[in-house]
């Protein structure tokens, strides 16, 4: 599963396990951007799998774009810059079939509570 290598849940778990820190996603990625090798490292292989499996993805699907939201894609450029340019390296066939973008959701956490509204 997905989620069990590329949440933030997953990435907190991972962090503490490395650190022996109490951290939150975004603090993770914080202390990669200041220096903090551990962080870098796992800010690194977190993104390389998050890139393996939205590659499955593409390869599969085919879509235009890919959203992405919940707390780790508050991190911004630290996340979608190189998310993105894995997503290039590591998708089979990105020359022939083309790699969309990987973007921000513009609703963020409040997705599902809009979507049940209209509803």
């Amino acid at each position: 599963c997905l989620e069990a290598y590329c949440s933030a849940t997953a990435l907190i778990r991972h962090a503490r396990e490395r650190t022996g820190l109490e951290m939150t996603a975004k603090d993770v990625f914080d202390a990669a951007r200041t220096g903090n090798d551990a962080c870098r490292s796992l800010v690194t292989e977190y993104i390389q799998m998050l890139a393996a499996g939205i590659s499955t993805f593409i390869t599969i699907f085919r879509p235009e774009t890919i959203i992405l939201g919940g707390g780790v894609a508050n991190a911004g450029d630290d996340l979608f810059v190189p998310l993105n340019k894995e997503l290039q390296n590591c998708t089979f066939g990105a020359c022939e079939i083309g790699v969309p973008q990987v973007v921000k959701a513009t609703l963020g956490n409040d997705a599902g509570l809009i979507g049940a509204a209209f509803l």
